[in-house]
């Protein structure tokens, strides 16, 4: 990348490598799990995500050290994007370095450099669609207003995000002169109708099942705590890391208030904007990750001459020493049982015990009648347990499992079998709609001690369907996130 030096570029390696050391620590996460499921079932749409995960499984098989290299990857590409928004934003070699480094200690970045998440591609697509704006604002040809078209309906595949960074532009444009002056251009529409080209198939494929992102949007709508409501921006605190703060707060006022910092104040408009609309909203802290380099690099270039800028970055570097136990599986695994990790980063919880869930259902089936093991049904709750069991399940002679969740639902309804159905994570009372009888012969028990959202939940055997699986099978249909 033009413009780059070496301490970045080494940088970014440190970080990809740290991140590939851990990579293959704990274990699958729910989520993980889930996007290679649909990977395999290659589609231009999800109900809450895309299908990146078929990627690596075409280069690395079920490797998970190779899926996790692709989230290395990215992260370590924000953080050279990070360094070059500084010098674009007029900042030298020490706010290149600073922005850098902020990029690759924070605890929020180092989580989604670890996991395959669409939150992770998110915040690379919009530090590039950042990064293009603030090159075309510098004077760079308007053509490039057409990249900033295609980074956005790349982005808008893979998570509709996206959308709000647009729309908190929009806004900061409106409020600016620099900003109304590019709404303007052509080739500003041009870019647009790019990015609506190549969302395109994916707006078709939600049209034409009425529209499952909305019910999405409904779920998450209804997950979100009240209480929550104002913990959005103090949780930016947290989340990024507190000393972080000296850095991303100055370059926040540096944009709004100093002269310098004008041709791009559109941009942190753009961000408070947003900020208010994900307070309301109750939005979860990482939504605002993507806008966070930008502020970094702004902050860096404030700290660029003034004292304690070499302390500051000290400080950061010994931040994210810090912080690597909160945001990567760095403690061993067997310490869980005395210090509970997921209450430190519940994330790691979800990265725990899937295998032993399988093999606890092999279990049950193994406890039917030899004549039902082969016309049996296996039907979960959610995602992660299926999809665990669609991984692990076939060396254990499993059937495929089904789910009514999220876009799993699109994938069933199960096949009429004449056996009983193995019925996982639901209670007798949840699935009395569906079964005359239903037999718990287990509990779900989590290695280590780990709390997890299927922990302690019943495994079931159920008889007496009330009905063909195709008249059923509308009632399982839920979205969460």
């Amino acid at each position: 990348m033009r413009g780059l030096r070496r301490p970045e570029v080494v940088l970014a390696a440190l970080t990809v490598g740290v991140l590939m050391a851990v990579a293959g620590r704990y274990g699958w996460h729910r989520d993980e799990l889930y996007f290679l499921q649909c990977g395999r079932r290659l589609a231009w749409g999800y109900v809450d995500q895309p299908p990146f995960a078929r990627v690596a499984e075409e280069l690395f098989g079920t490797s998970l050290v190779g899926l996790r290299l692709f989230p290395a990857l990215a992260l370590g590409a924000v953080v050279l994007l990070a360094a070059r928004l500084a010098r674009e934003l007029g900042g030298g070699a020490f706010a290149a370095g600073l922005a850098a480094l902020a990029a690759a200690s924070s605890p929020l970045f180092l989580g989604l450099g670890h996991l395959l998440s669409t939150a992770t591609f998110d915040l690379l697509a919009w530090t590039v669609l950042i990064l293009v704006v603030v090159r075309v604002w510098n004077g760079a040809d308007r053509r490039l207003w057409l990249v900033a078209g295609a980074v956005a309906g790349v982005g808008l595949l893979n998570k509709h995000s996206v959308a709000f960074l647009l729309g908190g532009l929009v806004v900061g444009a409106l409020v600016t002169v620099e900003g109304r002056r590019q709404l303007r251009s052509p080739w500003l529409w041009a870019g647009a109708a790019v990015a609506l080209v190549i969302w395109a198939p994916n707006l078709l494929w939600h049209a034409r099942r009425d529209w499952p992102v909305l019910d999405m949007l409904d779920s998450l709508q209804e997950e979100s705590d009240p209480e929550d409501t104002f913990l959005f921006a103090p949780s930016q605190l947290v989340v990024l890391g507190p000393v972080l703060a000296a850095v991303w707060i100055p370059g926040l006022l540096w944009l709004l208030r100093d002269d310098a910092g004008r041709r791009w104040r559109a941009l942190a408009i753009a961000y408070v904007a947003l900020v208010v609309v994900f307070t309301v909203t109750a939005a979860k802290p990482y939504y605002l990750a993507g806008l966070y380099p930008l502020l970094f690099a702004a902050g860096a270039i404030w700290w660029e001459g003034r004292r304690g800028r070499r302390a500051l970055a000290v400080a950061a570097g010994v931040g994210a020493v810090l912080a690597l136990p909160l945001a990567l599986p760095v403690v061993p695994v067997d310490l869980a049982r005395h210090h509970p990790i997921e209450e430190v980063q519940k994330e790691f919880g979800a990265q725990l015990g899937w295998e032993e869930l399988a093999d606890q259902v092999a279990a049950v089936v193994r406890g039917l009648p030899a004549g039902e093991r082969s016309a049996l049904t296996i039907f979960t709750r959610d995602y992660g347990a299926s999809s665990a069991i669609n991984l692990y399940g076939p060396d254990r002679r499993l059937p495929r499992a089904y789910s009514g969740h999220n876009n799993e639902w699109f994938w069933g309804p199960p096949p009429e079998r004449a056996g009983p159905t193995v019925v996982v994570a639901f209670t007798p009372a949840e699935v009395a709609g569906l079964f005359r009888t239903c037999r718990q012969v287990d509990r779900i028990v989590q290695p280590h001690g780990v709390a997890s959202e299927e922990a302690g939940l019943p495994l079931l055997v159920c008889r007496g369907q009330r009905g063909p699986w195709a008249e059923l099978w509308p009632r399982t249909r839920h979205f969460t996130a």
